[in-house]
């Protein structure tokens, strides 16, 4: 120690040089680190969220519940499985070994649970690994002078997709909302007419939506997934969905089979129209109902880096005159009042170290080094 002391002294200018390079690395260190309040704790649990929003708490027990408890039991280092049902949700949580590699059993989880065959009411399951990054950096309360539909219109459209694109953003939120549906309204005398059951309108409209996988290509060293899919674009083409085919009277032709066929469209027994489920959840801001907004953060993601980007991208967003954000919750400015404390305390402590070994020593140049 005596050696590098009087290294030190009599290479002062070197001392100094180093020393400075040290301190700029230290800087540099400080500012590329992940900036948090709290550290990356993850708890071992994950759970999976579904909706089933015309179940009584029995039967959303008996068709989801024990759907995903069954796709769940038996991954490795599982603990235990509990769930709660009632009227309309499904929780199920997965409570793992401590220790266990959660973020690939919430993968794992994931692909189970997305080929499950749940009822048609029900939504797609959601999971989430329990850590303190789920919790939301920013909140925002959308308003506006226009129905609720029409609202969370703009939000899907025109407010989500900006959001989603920021770099660090895992996900973005919307509750409160309502989100429009396409009901078919059938007419049971008109089924009678045309001699149909209920059963025979519903395989002609789900067959006619398709989502299939049709292989793969093989370029270089990447595999491209091939899908199959046909879909409705409007009411239009729901209504104009064949769902049965009668043969005229024989016209005397000779034809084989005898008569025309003419098929029977969805809209001769059925109304095709958008309508709204009731509300599940209400949001108020000011006493005037409101969307709320929530963007989570990727768990490598700096949140001050994170926030600042939402707020610029907020700024420039070209919204109708009616549409309010209102900010509710934005945890980067206390992060930035902590770490700017953290950086004037240890300033503060530089400059008191200096000053102590000054008042040992009572010489000025060396205690600059010392304290440095």
């Amino acid at each position: 120690m005596a050696f590098l002391t009087e290294l030190a002294l009599s290479r002062k200018p070197v001392t100094i040089m180093v020393m400075l390079l040290v301190l700029a690395g230290g800087i540099y260190g400080y500012n590329r680190l992940q900036q948090e309040l709290f550290p990356d704790i993850s708890f071992g649990s994950v759970i999976v969220w579904t909706g089933y929003a015309q179940g009584d708490p029995v039967t959303v027990a008996n068709e989801v519940t024990e759907e995903v408890e069954d796709a769940i039991i038996g991954m490795a280092d599982l603990d235990r499985v509990t769930s709660i049902s009632t009227s309309s949700i499904s929780l199920v949580t997965a409570n793992f070994v401590t220790g266990s590699d959660t973020d690939s059993a919430e993968d794992e989880i994931t692909s189970r649970v997305s080929g499950l065959n749940l009822p048609d009411d029900a939504g797609t399951p959601t999971v989430v690994r329990i850590t303190t990054d789920i919790f939301p950096v920013m909140r925002y309360s959308v308003t506006g002078d226009r129905d609720i539909p029409s609202l969370r219109r703009i939000i899907d459209d025109q407010i989500v997709p900006p959001l989603e694109a920021i770099a660090g953003v895992y996900d973005v939120t919307v509750q409160g909302g309502i989100t429009e549906r396409v009901s078919v309204i059938v007419d049971p005398e008109s089924l009678d007419e045309y001699d149909l059951s209920i059963q025979s309108v519903i395989n002609a409209v789900s067959g006619n939506s398709i989502d299939l996988n049709a292989g793969s290509i093989e370029q270089g060293d990447r595999s491209l997934a091939l899908r199959t899919y046909h879909g409705y674009t409007d009411l239009d083409a729901i209504a104009a969905v064949p769902v049965a085919y009668i043969r005229d009277a024989d016209t005397g032709s000779g034809a084989a089979g005898g008569g025309k066929v003419t098929p029977v469209l969805l809209s001769q027994v059925a109304d095709v129209v958008i309508d709204t489920p009731q509300a599940g959840t209400v949001s108020r801001t000011n006493g005037q109902t409101s969307i709320s907004v929530s963007v989570l953060r990727l768990p490598e993601g700096n949140t001050i880096e994170v926030t600042d980007a939402v707020l610029d991208v907020v700024d420039g967003l070209q919204l109708p005159p009616d549409v309010n954000m209102a900010l509710l919750e934005n945890t980067g400015p206390e992060l930035r009042e902590q770490l700017n404390s953290v950086m004037t305390q240890g300033s503060q402590g530089f400059g008191i170290a200096v000053i102590a070994i000054f008042l040992f020593l009572l010489q000025i140049r060396p205690s600059a080094v010392r304290g440095i």
